[in-house]
């Protein structure tokens, strides 16, 4: 296991803010995720450009059932600052797991994998709860396909 990684732990509820140039790859490792956030709630705030890269088989955050991912601005709702690209690896979601709910209110959002928002290449359409996208947030998504 990479100790540069994020993990929060199950059941905690948890504010986060990531100043710009955070930058996790552990996408050389297999089975090694960047930000885990299984069983957890998590408000990510983000105050700059922010890049996570898990290895094969994770999502780049890691948010299946019984999480619940908020992401926005160090600029408040609504608000473009803040930008996370997030990749997973080989398998994974870009954000997501299965059955996870995610809440993206600011910032950019541009993930690239099998699934970008979702349950990642073996998942149905669905398996995710992408909640909604509020006016002024900025995103990229390349979509994901099921093989």
């Amino acid at each position: 296991m990479n100790s540069r990684v994020i993990k929060v732990n199950p059941y905690f509820d948890a504010a986060i803010i990531l100043e710009d140039g955070v930058n996790i790859d552990v996408s050389g490792e297999d089975g090694d995720c960047a930000f885990d956030m299984t069983e957890a709630t998590v408000t990510l705030v983000l105050a700059g450009i922010t890049s996570l890269k898990s290895g094969s088989g994770r999502a780049g955050i890691e948010a299946p059932a019984g999480s619940t991912l908020t992401k926005t601005s160090i600029e408040g709702s609504g608000s473009e600052a803040g930008t996370l690209n997030v990749s997973g690896g080989s398998g994974g979601a870009g954000i997501g797991g299965a059955d996870g709910e995610i809440t993206i209110l600011g910032g950019t959002v541009s993930p690239e994998a099998g699934a970008d928002i979702g349950g990642g290449s073996e998942s149905l359409p669905g398996d995710s709860t992408l909640r909604r996208y509020l006016k002024g947030v900025s995103h990229l998504f390349r979509g994901g396909r099921r093989e």
